[in-house]
């Protein structure tokens, strides 16, 4: 009937009007499963068209704003040998500072839906969005210093390091405690094993106030805070047990140390990529290393050597000393963030020259490649021997080679980063496919000393 007409047309002009008042629709974001998603790049990079916005290729230093982690724009975190590390999460200090990229791959996106469907099947039926980060830990060690510098809470400010052996007890209870919950509380998953539950952890993720606090960043920025801190601390003690006979090489270690975390925490953003925060579970490893070992336990040396007075060097070999020692700690910091970032760009910027100077080249296996040019040209795990000079120059920096304290950051870096290597080669050559590995083996033929091993 023609009513009936009428009425539908109006209904119809009204949908229209309707529509054409409606304010426009934002872009879906594709969900990604977590924990995937906490790989984050900058909206600014987004926005910019991903240029370089600074000596770090992307990374935006200092910043403090929220980061999201975006489609297509890093390939899966399964393609990841083992993760960006600058210290280290082997079993006894999983979950320590992370900024070593081991990891030489640039795989396309697009690859990361299908091996996270793999992985994260149960997250992907469920699908999550993307979560942002605030990358605040350099605002946050800035304050820190500062409290502490000017004793603000009445604390003297060599406390941290006269309290450590009582420190590094109650966080152990304090860290055990809080594993107990956070594991016992989680549904068991494939293990039958409490105890091994209790190391490795059931639970990925532990967020609180609406996902605003992460508990392995916290891991991190508090545990890289307080290694700065309690370093920093013993140079305090040092020189008011010593005054005038003080041993410079501890104020030297100090400064060293500073300098790194403060690096760290430049490059935070880095550390959204890392295996750990992808991979990792929240056990014990992750809850006593990310707070007690990276804390204070990785100041051992000066556990020892901060009760001795300058080692009474000549003037000339005192100088000597002294600028070797930095000369060698900024030699190896510099291979090892020359890496991380090399390597960081290719998987970012696959085509784009590093620095503006060397140019990717690869080994394709399938749809991955294997980047083998540039300083991953030298060796495989070249930024391991970066991390062996740095503690090379830490052992030597405090004048006392024949105590045995002066060594004990430089032996468990070594020894952890040799057992990590044979480990890393094995996964890589099951990731990649044996003949691509061998491949890559031969024209890369050390392992991380050229020309030695």
């Amino acid at each position: 009937p023609a009513d009936d007409i009428e009425i539908h047309l109006h209904v119809e002009a009204a949908v229209e009007e309707r529509q054409l008042l409606r304010p426009p629709v934002p872009q879906r974001q594709e969900r990604i499963p977590y924990p995937a998603s906490r790989l984050a790049v900058d909206r600014n990079d987004r926005e910019d068209g991903g240029e370089n916005r600074s000596a770090g290729h992307g990374i935006d230093r200092g910043a403090v704003e929220p980061v999201t982690r975006h489609p297509g724009e890093l390939e899966s975190p399964r393609d990841q040998c083992d993760g960006e590390h600058q210290k280290t999460i082997e079993p006894v200090a999983a979950g320590l500072a992370g900024l070593l990229v081991d990891d030489v791959t640039g795989d396309p996106p697009g690859r990361q839906d299908h091996l996270r469907q793999e992985k994260h099947g149960e997250d992907r039926q469920r699908g999550e969005k993307p979560r942002n980060y605030r990358l605040n830990g350099l605002l946050v060690f800035a304050i820190a210093l500062v409290v502490w510098a000017f004793e603000l809470t009445g604390m003297p400010r060599d406390w941290f390091y006269r309290s450590s052996v009582y420190a590094v007890a109650g966080g152990t209870v304090f860290t055990t405690l809080f594993t107990i919950v956070a594991v016992y509380s989680q549904p068991r998953g494939q293990s039958k094993n409490p105890i091994v539950d209790l190391w490795v952890g059931r639970a990925q993720e532990l967020s609180f106030f609406n996902n605003r606090f992460d508990v392995k960043m916290y891991f991190y920025a508090v545990g890289g805070t307080m290694f700065a801190l309690n370093a920093l601390s013993g140079a305090v003690y040092h020189y008011e047990r010593f005054g005038a006979h003080a041993n410079p090489g501890v104020f030297l270690y100090a400064a060293f140390f500073t300098f790194y975390i403060l690096d760290y925490f430049v490059f935070e953003r880095v550390q959204l990529y890392t295996y750990d925060l992808i991979h990792e579970k929240l056990g014990f490893k992750l809850f006593w290393g990310g707070l007690v070992v990276y804390g204070w336990l990785f100041i051992l040396p000066l556990w020892g050597l901060a009760a001795y007075p300058d080692p009474g060097f000549s003037p000339a070999w005192t100088d000597v000393w002294l600028i070797g020692t930095t000369v060698l700690f900024f030699f190896g910091w510099g291979i090892s963030r020359g890496a991380n970032l090399q390597k960081y760009t290719f998987k970012r910027w696959p085509e784009r020259k590093f620095l503006g100077l060397i140019e990717p080249e690869y080994i394709e296996a399938g749809d991955r490649k294997i980047l083998c040019s540039g300083l991953w040209g030298v060796a495989r795990h070249f930024n391991y021997l970066g991390e062996g000079f740095l503690a090379l120059s830490i052992a030597l920096v405090f004048g006392y080679v024949t105590n045995p304290w002066a060594w004990t950051y430089f032996v468990f870096i070594v020894s952890l980063f040799i057992v990590r290597q044979r480990y890393d080669d094995r996964y890589c050559a099951e990731k990649y496919g044996a003949e691509k590995w061998a491949a890559y083996q031969a024209r890369v033929r050390y392992r991380i000393f050229p020309g030695v091993y």
